[in-house]
């Protein structure tokens, strides 16, 4: 599953960040951005009892333009840490998922071309569901060309191959239909993704799920359902 850290309850600090983001900026060892790629992840995390106390780090974060500063250590340690990847993807994650301005900011950065070269070098089912998460996040805006940006074709083929290689996998499943329904408005994307195979896809998932009495699946059903009646030719 994707991975996901409880918060820690004393309240973060400006400071704090501010010397995270100045510690992973000046990283010239993998180890040190790890280090300091794991202290923003535990800072801005979401969890149920503490959510408000992640929504302010990701706000500092964001005033402190700690997104940017995050996009270019993947950059530069992408092809050297797994564990780093697994950890700057899944703190934009939580960021882009609290506030809509830190999903703009990495869209202008060009944060859509380095999250797929990201899944491309690591394909294992973590640093590949913050992907699939991250697209999905991604498409909730309401700007068009945002969301065709995030529906081309490498977009596309990631997610729908991602959710066909994981099948049992519920975070890869549920984010993947909430993507597909993000940017069904995409001029032509049914045509498109009809061709690729996404009714079949999206059938799968259905399924897979329909008969269990877990809420989370439940939910990941209901929204496959959604998707599919979408796509589906009326």
């Amino acid at each position: 599953e994707a991975t996901v850290a409880a918060c820690p309850d004393a309240p973060v600090t400006k400071e704090q960040i501010n010397t995270t983001l100045r510690n992973l900026r000046n990283s010239d060892a993998v180890d040190q951005a790890v280090d300091a790629m794991k202290a923003l992840y535990e800072d801005i995390n979401t969890n149920e009892k503490d959510k408000n106390r992640c929504e302010a780090a990701a706000k500092l974060i964001v005033e402190l333009e700690g997104v940017g500063t995050i996009h270019a250590a993947m950059k530069d340690w992408n092809a050297q840490s797994k564990e780093f990847s697994e950890l700057s993807t899944g703190s934009l994650v939580s960021i882009t998922y609290l506030l809509q301005e830190a999903t703009i900011t990495l869209v202008r950065i060009g944060g859509i071309k380095t999250i797929l070269s990201v899944a491309k070098k690591h394909d294992d089912d973590v640093v590949i569901s913050h992907a699939v998460a991250l697209f999905s996040n991604i498409a909730v805006t309401d700007d068009n060309e945002t969301k065709e940006e995030v529906a081309v074709d490498a977009c596309l083929d990631l997610v729908l191959e991602t959710m066909k290689e994981w099948p049992d996998h519920l975070y890869i499943q549920g984010a993947g239909c909430a993507y597909f329904i993000r940017i069904s408005t995409v001029n032509d994307i049914k045509t498109k993704l009809r061709k690729k195979g996404i009714c079949l896809a999206l059938g799968n998932v259905i399924d897979k799920f329909l008969d269990s009495d877990d809420d989370n699946v439940k939910n990941a059903c209901k929204c496959a359902k959604k998707a599919h009646d979408m796509y589906s030719v009326k």
